[in-house]
């Protein structure tokens, strides 16, 4: 009699044993069966995106060209300007190299206005300085224009 309670237990285990397989197996399906359906919504958002990854790229690739092209534009602009600042520069040197050699003119005639009785200076005074001035400042703009 032992024996064939023993046989039961064991079959009894058995089928206990092969209902707990039975319920892993169908949970183990089911988590495999959504595992598939996530994979299917990937692959199809992936795609999407694949799309919208190669239109950003060739977007950025044209607006990368066009900004090239731009650059490039703005290379003699700025040339332009080197030029300009240069000329400025020379202008600059010109007019200061003018100031100091009219204020050296004027040093050197000061003692002899000293002597002189003190006059005040007419429009005709000031307008004869400004055309002593002008072949000094035409000299200069000649050279402005002959300067590359």
């Amino acid at each position: 009699m032992i024996i064939e309670w023993s046989v039961a237990v064991i079959a009894l285990a058995f089928v206990v044993l092969v209902v707990y397989l039975i319920i892993t197996l169908r949970s183990l399906s089911a988590m495999i069966q959504n595992t598939s359906q996530t994979l299917s919504n990937v692959e199809k958002q992936v795609g999407a995106l694949t799309t919208d990854t190669s239109e950003l790229l060739q977007h950025t690739k044209e607006i990368v060209v066009d900004v090239q092209g731009k650059l490039q534009a703005m290379n003699s602009a700025f040339a332009s300007f080197k030029q300009s600042g240069e000329a400025a520069k020379e202008v600059t040197t010109s007019v200061r190299q003018v100031s100091s050699a009219v204020a050296d003119f004027i040093r050197a005639k000061k003692p002899e206005r000293l002597e002189k009785p003190v006059k005040q200076n007419t429009a005709v005074d000031r307008t004869a300085e400004i055309i002593k001035v002008i072949p000094v400042f035409l000299e200069l703009f000649r050279k402005l224009r002959k300067s590359p």
